[in-house]
């Protein structure tokens, strides 16, 4: 037997115009390990930046997004590049990560 959960909370402003910011906060956690591999509690939050222009039926999204994560388990994390020793990847407790997005949707 196993457990795990998580949620999120998606909350999306317009700003002015073609503008919009959104923010979304995570929690999961994998009690047993059974989906990460690990027993931890992560913690998530991602802010976008959005410029949104419909163009007839195509709509393009531009978006900058930044996103951290905290893991408090003891053997959980995100990986760091390279291994401790062989076999074992290095893990970080935290990871930063920036995305610059394009979407380019075509509707009938």
């Amino acid at each position: 037997r196993t457990f795990w959960t998580g949620g999120a909370l998606f909350v999306k402003w317009h700003l002015h115009g073609l503008w919009s910011v959104s923010v979304r906060p995570e929690l999961y956690w994998d009690r047993n390990g059974r989906l990460t591999g690990s027993e931890q509690f992560i913690k998530a939050i991602t802010t976008t930046l959005e410029c949104k222009q419909v163009i007839g039926l195509q709509t393009a999204r531009v978006g900058l997004e930044y996103r951290y994560d905290e893991s408090t388990g003891g053997g959980g994390g995100f990986f760091k590049g390279g291994d401790v020793r062989p076999g074992t990847p290095g893990l970080a407790r935290e990871q930063h990560l920036l995305l610059l997005t394009l979407i380019w949707s075509f509707d009938s």
